[in-house]
């Protein structure tokens, strides 16, 4: 039988305390891994508009983003007001009121 020397037990504990530590980290930000996921699909999505915005604005970059940050939330506040069933009005519609 192989016998293991000092420096490969250091190097086997130290690898399974780094995996040890990586899972517990993946399992605290789990909830938050859509959301993150998502903000780079946006990213990447959203870069050419805003690179579009930097050659109108004449390369002045805080203007391009303040530019394109003021435009994407005017369009986004017509997507909550054109919504049909609110967050509010489902949850009111979905619980029976016992006295009515």
């Amino acid at each position: 039988m192989n016998k293991l020397t000092q420096s490969t037990v250091s190097n086997i504990v130290l690898l399974v305390i780094v995996f040890a530590i990586s899972a517990l980290f993946l399992w605290m930000i789990k909830p938050f891994l859509m959301t993150i996921f998502l903000a780079g699909i946006f990213s990447g999505v959203a870069y050419p508009i805003y690179k579009y915005f930097v050659g109108k604005c004449k390369q002045r970059v805080g203007l391009a983003s303040a530019s394109w940050s003021i435009i994407f939330c005017y369009i986004n506040s017509f997507n909550d007001s054109n919504d049909s069933c609110s967050r509010a009005s489902c949850r009111s519609q979905s619980v029976s009121d016992p006295m009515g």
